[in-house]
Order: structure tokens, then C-alpha cells, then sequence
């Protein structure tokens, strides 16, 4: 069972961060920032806050050994972070109550909040940057704005170069032609033909990422009119094998055309020496044969000697695809190719979303709103002493260690 983060968010008093992948807040006087990963039920938290004395890092250990929920409690310059696993049985409202308990127990241990950069004890503020969270005093909020400044202008700088994207883009429009080669002709036409298009240059964004290469519309441009060529190529070749193969399979039952064909250019009537013979069989194939202009026969001919091979057949492609022989194949040979226009139109897309879109956008360094925290204006709600969430044992240990 899973737990509703937005419920819990409004419980403990949390914003969501721009783009919905956090919560943040001030939960017991320190800057905070939540993560939470539904899939394996678990919390990311992040306290930003420290203390002068390393030997608490001690304390936080045993907080969280005390805890099987937590998988670790540990200070690091300028942030306390800890990893919290949810049981089947919590709830919103009991999750609140064992997140409580570490803040307050932090609290507890004397930790000040700070900026997560320098370290300093200073009021500081939430700044969101790449999906993460900061923690900036004003100083340190100048520096990390000047660094993004002068990536962004590094960024610009790197000119998209389509030559290096060329092995991501030739080996996606390989794939495409490979699929539709191989895999082709299957229904339905629109579904197979667009899978096969979007596979295609989904390999060529994860080859051009993986090269690092910084991608531009010319470059998705490039990729997409390769990749439909080579469907394409591929769909044509695949049919170019099924006529090749039909022409192959069914030549024996076929041979009577060329019999007929070769009498006639004997200077022989077989038709007619057929109904002489009295030959039943001969009179049925011969008759529609008979009827047919030269120029059909010889094409008939011609189809059944020549158009055994893929290749004689991707010759006469166009020729075989119009003729009453591909009446039936043309349908669905344009259907996937619809479809592989479709499958490119949708990679377009995808192209955007995971290379275009990631190489064109800027670092932003954005402050979160309503997150501004001084750490000399701590109000603890018993007067400054420790939390009444914190546990009698915690409380031993804290009065031991002072």
C-alpha cells in the first residue's frame, strides 16, 4: 500500500517543488527537503542543518540502528540526511509522526541550521537546481548563480555537430530497415509499421546520448528522413521477398504458362492443339491464356522466369505492385507505410522530449518560494528544550553525552 505524498505534504506543512518531484518546507526550525520514491516506498530527507561537534554523527547512527525504518542517519557538511523505508501498515498520518520524531531528535542533539554550501549558521533559503534542493545563504546564493551563468554560457558555446551524432543516427535508420526487412507485413499494418519506425530513433536518441552529443532540429530532422527512407527500403524489400518466394513456390504450378508461352513463340496454337488432343486438363488452363493479349502473356511469362529472386523482383517492384498480381499486397504495403510515417511523426516527438528539449534547456537556479529561515529565530513550541516527540531513551542519551 502506498501513501498519498500530497495528503502527507499538507500534513506536515510542505510546498511541492516546480517540478513535482520534491516537497519542501520548514519542519522543526530547519529548511527541509523531501523525496519520496513510490516504487520502493521509501523517503530521501534531507535536514539542512549541523553542529560543531563531529562525535553526534555517533548519535545519529544509533538513532537510526534503534529504528529499522531508517536505513542510515548521517551528517554531512552543512545537510543531516537520512533514508526512510514506509511499512505496509503506516499511513499519512503515522508517517508524520516518525518523520516528526528525527527532526526533533536532531533538534534535540543541539543542530543549528545552516546553508548547505559553506556550512555557515546563517539564515539561508530553499533554492531548487536540476532536480535537487539547495540551501543558500545570500553569499553562497551570489557564487552558485555565477557558476550556473557560466555554464549556461559554456552550454552555448557547444555547437550541435551532426557529423559526431551520424553513428547514432545511421545505426537507428540500420535498425528500422532491419525490422521492417524482417518483421514486416504483419497486422495490424498501421501498429507494426509505426513500432518499427519509433524503435528505429529511439536506438539513434540513446546512441547520440551516449556519445554525448549535443543534438539540434537538424540533427532529429536527419534522423527522422533516414529512418523512414529506410522503413521504406525495408517494407519494400520484405515484399520483394514474398513475391519472390510466392513466384518460387508456385512455379511448378505455373509451368503451363511457360509451356503455352514457348509453343506460341514455336509458332504453335496450344490451345487449339489442346482441344484437338481432347485434353480436359490443357483446355481449362489454356482457355484463359488464350484470351489474353500477347503483351499479358509475355508479361505472365516473364514474372514466372525472371521474378524468382528478391532482387529481379525489387527491380520491377513498382511494375509487380500495380499489376492484378499485387492487387491484394498493395493495400497493406501502403498501410505500413502509414504506419512508419506515423512511427516517425511519434519518435519526432520522443526525439524532443529526451535529447532536443534536455540540450536546449538552460541550468536555472530557482528559489522556492516562501522558504526564508533565520536560525537565530527558532521558537521551539516547549520553550526551546526537547520536543515531547522524542522518545525517554533519546532524552538519556542526549543528557549522557552533555
Amino acid at each position: 500500500m502506498s501513501i498519498d505524498i500530497n495528503k502527507l505534504a499538507s500534513l506536515m506543512r510542505l510546498n511541492v517543488t516546480p517540478e513535482k518531484t520534491a516537497r519542501y518546507g520548514t519542519i522543526g526550525g530547519y529548511n527541509t527537503y523531501l523525496m519520496y520514491f513510490k516504487g520502493d516506498m521509501s523517503f530521501a530527507v534531507r535536514i539542512y542543518a549541523n553542529h560543531i561537534d563531529k562525535s553526534l554523527r555517533e548519535a545519529l547512527y544509533e538513532f537510526s540502528r534503534s529504528r529499522e525504518q531508517y536505513s542510515f542517519v548521517r551528517m554531512w557538511e552543512g545537510r543531516v540526511t537520512a533514508i526512510f523505508t514506509l511499512y505496509d501498515t503506516d499511513t499519512e498520518e503515522t508517517a508524520q509522526q516518525k518523520l516528526t520524531e528525527l527532526y526533533s531528535f536532531v533538534a534535540s542533539l543541539g543542530f543549528a541550521p545552516c546553508c548547505s554550501t559553506c556550512g555557515g549558521n546563517r539564515p539561508a533559503r530553499l533554492y531548487g537546481f536540476t532536480n535537487d534542493g539547495l540551501n543558500l545563504c545570500e553569499d553562497c546564493e551570489k557564487i552558485v548563480a555565477a557558476d550556473v551563468t557560466n555554464a549556461n554560457a559554456v552550454r552555448d558555446l557547444q555547437k550541435p555537430k551532426i557529423k559526431k551524432a551520424l553513428p547514432g543516427i545511421l545505426i537507428g535508420a540500420a535498425s528500422t530497415f532491419l525490422f521492417a526487412r524482417y518483421t514486416g507485413g504483419k497486422s495490424p499494418y498501421l501498429v507494426s509499421g509505426g513500432i518499427d519506425a519509433v524503435a528505429g530513433i529511439m536506438i539513434a536518441v540513446i546512441i547520440i546520448k551516449a556519445l554525448a552529443v549535443k543534438t539540434s532540429i537538424k540533427t532529429a530532422a536527419v534522423s527522422a528522413a533516414l529512418c523512414l527512407i529506410a522503413y521504406v527500403a525495408g517494407n519494400v524489400m520484405w515484399h520483394a521477398d514474398y513475391f519472390a518466394k510466392f513466384n518460387k513456390d508456385h512455379a511448378a504450378e505455373q509451368q503451363y504458362i511457360i509451356d503455352y508461352c514457348d509453343a506460341e513463340k514455336a509458332g504453335e496454337n496450344p490451345y487449339q492443339d489442346a482441344i484437338v488432343k481432347g485434353d480436359n486438363d490443357l483446355i481449362s488452363k489454356y482457355k484463359g491464356m488464350h484470351h489474353l493479349t500477347p503483351e499479358e502473356r509475355e508479361d505472365y511469362y516473364m514474372r514466372i522466369v525472371e521474378h524468382q529472386t528478391t532482387k529481379s523482383c525489387v527491380k520491377d517492384f513498382y511494375k509487380l505492385m500495380y499489376s492484378d498480381y499485387g492487387d491484394k499486397m498493395r493495400k497493406g504495403f501502403m498501410m505500413l507505410n502509414l504506419g512508419g510515417i506515423l512511427g516517425v511523426v511519434i519518435g519526432l516527438a520522443i526525439f524532443w522530449r529526451l535529447a532536443l528539449k534536455v540540450d536546449s534547456a538552460k541550468y536555472k537556479l530557482v528559489a522556492l518560494p516562501n522558504v526564508t529561515l533565520n536560525p537565530y529565530d527558532i521558537i521551539m513550541s516547549n520553550g526551546g528544550g526537547i520536543p515531547p516527540t522524542v522518545n525517554e531513551s533519546d532524552k538519556q542519551q542526549v543528557s549522557n553525552e552533555k
